[in-house]
């Protein structure tokens, strides 16, 4: 089974969860393993929105998307961190009446919170095999967000098990903490998504680095004007360099070549989409010519 196709098993089992875990948190009264239904539900509507969506971020440039489709990836995101919002919203409020007024809740709710806690285990180790094999940075995002999801599963597991051993209110607390874990995972999903959407560049640091590498290669006088913008395939980049000006065309373009496989090659903090070079004479002051002639 290829990565992608990796996918629709992931897809499956959330489904599976999803069906499982709502009508065991509504059968046995249990908040915390009805939530873990709602995050299985939400795992399947952004599972959704990422099959679609890398489908469009896929296809070529082309003379409306010059720079490609990768943004739709972004969409998915946003979406998905709305449904996520109105879920929190949706389980949040109940479980601060439960917590006030605490309800018993059925033994059996311990077997659906082991469910909550095997069936994302075995989704989380899927994804992450599919993300390796594909290295689909959209996959990888989700892989992050289905971690999120075992520790969800442990704090349900948990809960239930002091609610049926001790007190029905941890019931409610396992459902408010992750509600809370659920707020995080939204801001986290929203601002990585928005670095993105409003075309962040990289850290100074990354920019002086890009400028020594290409500083490296014979002939390059000097380099200037480096702009970079963010997506989720990695960072569009361009910059200019400064040649002799008596140096032929083809040498200049030979000598921008070398730059751009040397800081492909060379850097290793973050992904380069892709790199376009200017090159420009570079001219010399005064003291500079005298020194020449």
């Amino acid at each position: 089974m290829s990565g992608y196709k990796m996918l629709y098993a992931v897809f499956t089992l959330n489904i599976l969860a999803m069906t499982i875990l709502i009508i065991g948190g509504i059968v046995t009264k249990s908040l915390a393993v009805l939530f873990g239904g709602v995050e299985a539900g939400i795992n399947v509507l952004s599972l959704s929105f990422l099959l679609y969506f890398l489908k469009r971020s896929a296809l070529p440039p082309d003379v409306d998307h010059p720079y490609g489709h990768y943004k739709y990836q972004n969409i998915s995101a946003i979406v998905t961190s709305i449904i996520m919002s109105a879920s929190v919203m949706l389980i949040l409020l109940p479980s601060i009446g439960r917590f006030l007024e605490p309800i018993k809740i059925d033994e059996e709710a311990l077997y659906f919170a082991v469910l909550s806690l095997v069936l994302p285990l075995f989704s989380y180790l899927l994804l992450s095999w599919s993300s390796k094999k594909t290295g689909a940075l959209a996959i990888q995002a989700e892989t992050r967000h289905l971690l999120v999801d075992l520790t969800d599963s442990i704090i349900i597991l948990v809960g239930v098990i002091l609610a049926i051993e001790l007190n029905p209110v941890f019931d409610a607390l396992a459902a408010m903490a992750v509600s809370f874990v659920f707020i995080y995972a939204i801001v986290t999903n929203l601002k990585s998504s928005l670095t993105s959407l409003i075309d962040e560049g990289l850290p100074k640091s990354l920019i002086e680095e890009v400028k020594k590498i290409s500083m490296t290669v014979s002939g390059v006088m000097d380099s200037h004007m480096v702009r970079s913008r963010k997506t989720l395939k990695g960072y569009f980049i361009d910059m200019h360099l400064l040649l002799d000006p008596e140096i032929s065309l083809d040498k200049a373009h030979e000598i921008a070549h070398e730059v751009e496989r040397k800081i492909k090659d060379t850097v290793s903090d973050f992904v380069i989409a892709d790199l376009i070079i200017h090159v420009e004479p570079y001219k010399r002051d005064k003291d500079e010519e005298q020194s020449v002639h």
